[in-house]
């Protein structure tokens, strides 16, 4: 005879619960996009939208879930910078060859055991090998730049609030 497991349902979140939880994801998210877009139009990136894109994406309630995160995301986006240079400079920018650079990056990825990382370096891959005109590694080297920038904002804004709530003792 099985022995049946009791599941308790977990109780339903609050409407204030669902908006202080958005809230504080959408503060961390736009003052962490704010200055990543600032940045990298101060530095004169060419597609600061990447810094911005990388912030929001990797922001989280819980700072130590946006290090991770952005952790991952930066090791997908070095190997990813790399591989699409490599992949540009010898086989050119058509949509077969972008093809066969996530494929490529896909399995690497896995088999180094950085599956976490396997998305984000596919789509970094893609991109340089589509779009890099006939400077791939410069490319490369742009987009990993303005993404890290996206990054340390995340990061720098997630924990610099978590710091602040706890000295106000505010809880979320």
């Amino acid at each position: 005879m099985k022995k049946q497991t009791v599941v308790t349902p977990k109780p339903a979140e609050t409407l204030t619960q669902k908006f202080e939880h958005g809230l504080q994801i959408g503060l961390r998210a736009s003052l962490a996009s704010l200055l990543a877009a600032y940045v990298a139009l101060r530095l004169g990136m060419d597609y600061p939208i990447y810094a911005v894109i990388a912030a929001i994406v990797v922001t989280d309630s819980n700072p130590d879930v946006t290090r991770k995160m952005g952790f991952a995301r930066l090791v997908g986006n070095l190997i990813g910078a790399c591989l699409g240079a490599l992949f540009g400079t010898f086989l050119g920018h058509s949509a077969l060859a972008m093809a066969g650079g996530v494929l490529f990056s896909i399995l690497f990825t896995d088999l180094i055991g950085l599956r976490d990382t396997q998305r984000i370096t596919a789509y970094i891959t893609g991109i340089v090998i589509l779009f890099h005109g006939d400077s791939p590694w410069l490319y490369a080297k742009d987009r990993f730049i303005e993404t890290t920038i996206g990054l340390f904002f995340a990061v720098l804004v997630s924990v610099g609030m978590e710091v602040v709530m706890k000295k106000m003792k505010v809880k979320f």
